[in-house]
């Protein structure tokens, strides 16, 4: 090698190392504002799922008793519902105690609708509507104050007697912050300091969420339904695109022929559906799953809506739908992630393999398929990541944003996107406070899921190198 090619060569591994150098830093910078974008969206959350609010009640709490109602025992807090609240006693042992319908626990007997619970031998017999009037205000209220905590009977006094709402609300940080200019500010909108809302701390998150239907009051508005909603769709997704993925994936890398058109077409449109828009897919499911396939009304074959196998007042806008819709919708993300791991897989292992005798079936039941299924499940975490947050599909095929009652397959349903959606728009207070809360819900049901599909591909991988 000459002087001039040693220098041409050292010049050129000289801007190599530089072009390096730029492009290390470049990843590092990315890095670093993909993990401050987090924290900001992390602090953007939290600021509004904690915070401070005003609340104005139906009936002022110093009313009900001359010492504060948080000081107050559990016997205490029940006389307080016996004086007050006499002729709700039924309904709130019902709802709270029981977990039964008013009608049927007013008709059975103490001892059986109230199983397990303190009920004094003399009225374990007997139902509710067989208690004399003046006695049965004072034996409900034993009952309650022996079967319920403190803090329980406390919130059953706020929603029966006191029945909060939030008057203003104000973000963890600013409250934090400016908490002397909002003291001042409710100084002088309400001069009588005997009628002025107190500043309370208030924190939105609260496991109460979880068992709690939708309100119209935040105070006590959760996201039970939403989250059985989501369940729901999720295990649709699992149990129909899943297998149908990756079966198509099988197919296309194992018995289909790339010379033929017709194969070709179908790998070309099958990578350009995963780049389709949400809500073509959700346009696609109204078409297909709920005009088509849905409601005899409007000339459907009454399959999705339940018609069929005898569900009377079925639409089609339902669970079965929706989780119908997002599997198309992440179909062609499971296919590519899938075959792009068969076709990882070495040649070595189907030579040995076929060189054992097995058939090609075998072959890929036994050795192909195992081998791939860590990238497969890659796939998977990818895919449900999509599904669970996915929002225009489920509007289009007609996702509810107020339900009290649980969904099933072929009722009304709504999900928590949606619910996050519709509590983002509401201009009461409150509520997008309550969105806040149920976002960091929704975040921590992603992360469940992501780390179930974490811990089985991580096994998998140990089956491997094993």
């Amino acid at each position: 090698m000459t002087q001039i090619e040693v220098g041409v060569f050292r010049s050129r591994l000289k801007e190599r190392q530089q072009r390096g150098n730029l492009m290390r830093r470049l990843y590092a910078a990315s890095f670093g504002v993909a993990i401050l974008a987090l924290v900001l969206l992390g602090l953007t959350i939290a600021n509004e799922a904690f915070g401070y609010v005003t609340l104005v009640y139906q009936v002022e709490p110093e009313t009900l008793s001359e010492r504060p109602l948080a000081d107050l025992s559990a016997a205490e807090l029940a006389d307080v519902l016996v004086q007050h609240e006499p002729n709700q006693l039924p309904k709130l042992m019902a709802e709270s105690v029981a977990h039964m319908e008013l009608k049927q626990f007013a008709r059975l007997p103490l001892g059986q609708s109230l199983a397990g619970k303190a009920v004094p031998e003399a009225y374990r017999l007997l139902a509710p509507v067989d208690i004399a009037a003046d006695e049965r205000p004072a034996v409900l209220g034993e009952i309650l104050a022996a079967s319920l905590t403190q803090p329980e009977l406390l919130h059953l006094i706020e929603t029966a007697i006191l029945q909060p709402t939030v008057d203003e609300s104000w973000p963890l940080f600013e409250g934090l912050l400016n908490r002397a200019a909002i003291e001042q500010r409710l100084v002088e909108l309400y001069p009588n300091e005997m009628t002025r809302p107190e500043l309370q701390f208030k924190s939105w998150l609260r496991l109460e969420m979880l068992t709690q239907p939708m309100d119209s009051n935040p105070l006590i508005s959760g996201v039970r339904t939403a989250v059985i909603g989501t369940l729901y769709l999720l295990v649709i997704v699992v149990l129909t695109a899943f297998p149908v993925g990756i079966a198509a994936a099988i197919y296309l890398e194992e018995y289909a022929d790339n010379r033929k058109w017709y194969n070709r077409i179908i790998e070309t449109n099958i990578r350009n559906l995963a780049g389709v828009p949400s809500i073509i897919y959700g346009l696609l499911g109204l078409q297909l799953l709920v005009r088509f396939m849905g409601d005899p009304g409007t000339g459907g074959l009454g399959l999705t809506s339940g018609q069929a196998f005898g569900v009377s007042d079925g639409t089609g806008r339902n669970i079965i739908t929706a989780g119908l819709t997002l599997a198309l919708l992440v179909l062609p993300v499971i296919i590519i992630n899938a075959q792009e791991a068969i076709r990882a897989v070495p040649m070595s292992i189907r030579e040995a393999s076929y060189g054992l005798g097995a058939t090609k079936w075998q072959t890929i039941r036994r050795s192909i398929l195992p081998s791939a299924l860590p990238g497969i499940l890659t796939g998977i975490i990818l895919s449900l990541s999509r599904a669970v947050g996915e929002t225009a599909p489920l509007v289009v095929v007609g996702a509810s944003t107020y339900i009290v009652q649980d969904p099933t397959l072929f009722s009304r349903f709504t999900a928590l996107p949606i619910q996050i959606y519709n509590w983002t728009a509401r201009p009461q207070a409150g509520f997008r406070e309550l969105a806040a809360a149920a976002i960091i819900i929704l975040l921590v049901l992603l992360i469940a899921i992501n780390a179930v599909a974490f811990v089985l591909r991580s096994q998998a991988r140990r089956r491997l190198q094993a």
